[in-house]
């Protein structure tokens, strides 16, 4: 049995530990796609392009960014999610520089939740 921490978490993972409130999901999708579709459901919206200045930021100041989110700890649970899985792979590897040693991703991204819920 391996020990390792699995950090590509599918559609089935992310609901077992949304259920037991132990993760916090974050978005890095584009304005103009979380416009289209909506963001994943009790996720945070922030865009790749803007994740590493806003996991530094100060709490007050993410807040105010980012919808009232709280700024997570460095011991977060965070689950990176994007359209595909790609970006979310990217943040991932951010987020493990910055020291947030919990990361993980979202294999199949907001077009696998689609899929697996049948919204648009």
């Amino acid at each position: 049995m391996s020990t390792e921490r699995k950090v590509d978490l599918t559609y089935e993972d992310i609901q077992g530990l949304k259920s037991q409130k132990a993760i916090v999901l974050v978005d890095v999708r584009d304005h103009n796609e979380i416009q289209e579709t909506g963001k994943l459901p009790d996720s945070i919206h922030i865009p790749l392009p803007e994740l590493s200045q806003a996991l530094q930021l100060p709490p007050e100041e993410f807040q105010k960014k980012y919808d009232g989110a709280e700024l997570p700890l460095k011991s977060a649970p965070l689950v990176f999610s994007c359209r595909s899985g790609n970006r979310s792979r990217r943040a991932m590897n951010a987020a493990l520089e910055l020291g947030f040693a919990e990361s993980r991703h979202y294999i199949g991204g907001f077009l696998d939740w689609q899929a697996k819920t049948g919204k648009k």
